[in-house]
């Protein structure tokens, strides 16, 4: 292991000339690993063997000069990023002046695909600083990737996007998209099946794992969560319940046999197809116990079914599901839809869900400044000169805003002469205006 990356770390100060470094590299670095072990494989013999070859071949690429425009292709894959520096020529050819590739590791695999593709610029940026801080015309980098417009639209950035931000605004560089047609370079550096498809299951092993295992709990409160709930048959329904039943229990169970045994006389002495009786002299259906209809014994087994605590109050359908194994009578299904739409405790705790939501209409980009505008009001405290509120009025497009100091009490008209003095008397004339006051600001003209 240690020749291996004694190897390594030699071939590593030629990296940034060897294109595909990274790739080719990766079985060795793999069995490097300490959580690894170290068996040399055919994989191995063949990285070695590529690499040694690379380092005897002559390099085709150019000096750096600072008097060249310069661009960066980036790419990333789900586990491999990539970047290519080149250069334009005074024979108007663009020529590469350093290549780079980095396997992505431990939690860097599981970052979105828009993180992933600006991680990789960013990346390239911190390899080749010195030289393009010395560049003076601007920076174009190409990225395959559209979800960069992403980072184009205002949102609460995370810590990781900051710094990155914050890192990148110290470079002249403009981004633009590039068909992956068209990115061959980048591509080629970034993607190889065999990679690919190893990162693939790092990534799913990392993924499927337990959050919180027994281990990490108190054993109190382990023997707490085994003991509440159980699958237990208690009233004679199979539902989540307490592990020890409640005088209320015998005495349900003892109304429905009593009640069994009165009715149903003239089904006991023809019995249909499908009945019997069974040794306590109860008549069953299909091993069911038979409950007669619209008695107060059917909405007690649906309160016993619906109300647990340990079941939350399931619909009418996992209701019904509960009663079905161990009773019958004609009409279960929709008794038990009857009492789940009158159960206080469901429509308190329940939404309305059959009222259809609307779209979601996304607002036009603006074409030109001052098209499209936003207002609303703010207040505040009073000031000095007696004003407890302000006109906020936003371009769309520029983000330019005009604030204009008013009172609680304005009106309609109010703010039309408010608008013309400082929006409209200097020749902006929107198409749309968007406000949650609106029909004020209608009206008013």
């Amino acid at each position: 292991m240690t020749g291996v990356k004694s190897y390594l770390g030699f071939c590593g100060f030629y990296r940034q000339f060897i294109r595909n470094f990274g790739h080719i590299t990766k079985p060795l670095s793999t069995i490097t690993r300490p959580s690894e072990p170290f068996i040399w494989t055919n994989e191995c013999t063949e990285a070695f063997e590529t690499l040694r070859n690379r380092l005897l071949e002559l390099a085709t690429l150019y000096h750096f000069d600072p008097q060249l425009e310069a661009k960066l292709e980036t790419d990333s894959s789900d586990g491999v990023i990539a970047g290519v520096f080149s250069q334009l020529h005074l024979d108007g050819i663009w020529r590469p002046v350093a290549f780079y590739s980095h396997v992505l590791v431990g939690h860097e695999i599981n970052w979105e695909i828009h993180d992933k593709e600006l991680y990789a610029i960013v990346e390239a940026f911190k390899k080749w600083r010195p030289e393009l801080m010395s560049i003076q015309s601007r920076i174009a980098v190409y990225s395959d990737h559209r979800s960069l417009e992403y980072f184009m639209t205002t949102k609460l950035l995370t810590a990781k996007q900051v710094r990155w931000m914050e890192f990148l605004s110290d470079f002249n560089f403009q981004i633009m998209y590039t068909a992956g047609k068209n990115n061959q370079k980048a591509d080629i550096l970034s993607r190889r099946e065999q990679d690919v498809t190893a990162q693939e299951l790092v990534k799913k092993d990392s993924r499927s794992r337990t959050l919180l295992g027994p281990a990490r709990l108190d054993p109190r409160i382990n023997a707490e969560l085994a003991e509440v709930f159980v699958e237990k048959s208690v009233k004679g329904v199979a539902i989540l319940a307490p592990l020890t039943p409640t005088p209320e229990d015998s005495e349900l169970i003892r109304d429905l046999k009593a009640d069994n045994q009165e009715s149903f006389k003239e089904i006991r002495e023809n019995l249909p197809p499908g009945y019997s009786i069974n040794e306590e002299n109860l008549l069953l259906y299909q091993d069911k116990l038979c409950v007669r209809r619209n008695t107060k014994l059917c909405t007690q087994l649906i309160r016993e079914a619906h109300d647990q605590v340990s079941s939350a109050h399931p619909s009418a359908k996992k209701t019904y599901q509960l009663l079905a194994p161990k009773y019958h009578w004609v009409g279960m299904g929709s008794d038990c839809k009857t009492y789940v739409s009158n159960c206080g405790t469901c429509r308190r705790s329940h939404s309305n869900q059959t009222k259809q939501q609307g779209w979601l209409h996304p607002l036009p980009i603006p074409a030109y400044p001052m098209q499209h505008l936003c207002m609303d009001f703010k207040e505040f405290p009073k000031d000095k000169q007696g004003y407890d509120c302000i006109l906020v009025i936003v371009d769309r497009l520029g983000k330019d805003s005009v604030t204009i100091p008013c009172h609680k009490t304005i009106d309609a008209r109010g703010l039309a002469v408010l608008f013309i003095q400082w929006v409209y008397r200097f020749g902006h004339t929107p198409e749309t205006i968007v406000s949650d006051r609106g029909p004020q600001f209608i009206s008013s003209f």
